[in-house]
């Protein structure tokens, strides 16, 4: 895997299974939450578990990249308020990608080429879904982002995700991901673009998430 010459903290939290990873001197450190009740509470011990481990300080952190969206309501709204509130205290550079283009750096990440259409589940019967182009470990997308029902999907296509079974690879967003798009594209943007991605509005409205005590 590639990876950024910088110290990049990538936040994935679009799934029930959170992860959180750290590219610091070109070695890479990794935590996943797989309990989405506890993600809350979690998240920024695990973000310090990961710096100490490095090493480092919250001040050494050269970029953040994290999700957007879509997928899980909940860990969206938590993973994105602690990473906009990460990179508006730090001034830190940001990369917002959505779930469909992590899960395609991952197709990319295990070295795969050619057409691969992204599909999550997103309920109501129907899928997130995007299709994509990966040549020479780089990522393009080749259509929108969209809501679709599984029989639309191309039967000539590689499906990745846990949208149907017609799936053929079970790629999931990570945020390891997320830090091999790093290296294609630095973080250049601000805490404004860590806006959620929803596409489907939540069935109800949540409570403020909880943020970092820098």
């Amino acid at each position: 895997m590639h990876l950024p010459d910088s110290t990049i903290l990538a936040i994935d939290s679009s799934t029930g299974v959170a992860s959180i990873a750290l590219v610091h001197a070109g070695q890479v450190f990794e935590r996943s939450l797989d309990t989405p009740n506890t993600q809350a509470a979690e998240l920024v011990p695990c973000i310090e578990a990961i710096l100490s481990e490095a090493n480092i300080a919250y001040d050494q952190l050269e970029g953040l990249a994290a999700t957007v969206g879509p997928g899980s309501f909940t860990g969206i709204r938590i993973g994105l308020a602690v990473a906009r509130t990460l990179a508006s205290q730090l001034s830190l550079p940001v990369l917002a990608l959505t779930t469909s283009e992590v899960m395609a750096w991952g197709y990319a990440v295990c070295g795969y080429e050619g057409s691969v259409r992204t599909a999550m589940r997103a309920g109501k019967g129907q899928v997130y879904s995007q299709l994509f182009k990966v040549e020479d470990h780089h990522v393009s997308s080749e259509s929108e982002l969209e809501l679709l029902y599984p029989d639309a999907l191309e039967a000539s296509t590689t499906i990745i995700g846990n949208g149907t079974e017609a799936c053929s690879e079970p790629h999931v967003p990570h945020a390891r991901f997320l830090l091999a798009a790093c290296a294609q594209h630095p973080p250049g943007g601000n805490s404004t673009d860590l806006t959620p991605c929803y596409i489907r509005p939540p069935d109800a409205i949540k409570p403020k998430p909880l943020v970092p005590s820098l």
